[in-house]
């Protein structure tokens, strides 16, 4: 996300699209591990059912941040957004990490 924030925060459009390629790159490494992991603990029978709700969950979790942004651009500029979220995902993103190292560390499953 840094690389996101910097390039909206210079107009450098070069870290501005390394940035999104990046971070497209994680989610879409997050979503198909998440998709592996629902199917993989879903009863036989129900897999379907479960992965569908997986799909209807993780869009409107992906589509309520984007309603936020517009609010929050209607209200101040668009690089103040664009930073903002950037840090704050960049923030959240770092947050799991640290999570999902104790997690291993601890031996939780």
């Amino acid at each position: 996300m840094i690389p996101i924030a910097l390039g909206i925060y210079t107009q450098s459009l070069a870290l501005f699209v390394v940035g999104a390629v990046v971070a497209g790159i994680g989610q879409d490494i997050s979503f198909r591990a998440g998709t592996g992991a629902i199917a993989a603990a879903s009863p036989a029978g129900e897999k379907a059912a479960v992965t569908s709700t997986f799909f209807v969950v993780a869009y409107i979790a992906i589509s309520v941040p984007v309603i936020g942004l517009g609010l929050m651009a209607s209200v101040t500029s668009l690089n103040t957004t664009g930073i903002t979220f950037a840090a704050v995902m960049g923030s959240l993103a770092a947050l799991a990490l640290v999570l999902l190292i104790w997690r291993e560390r601890a031996g939780v499953k």
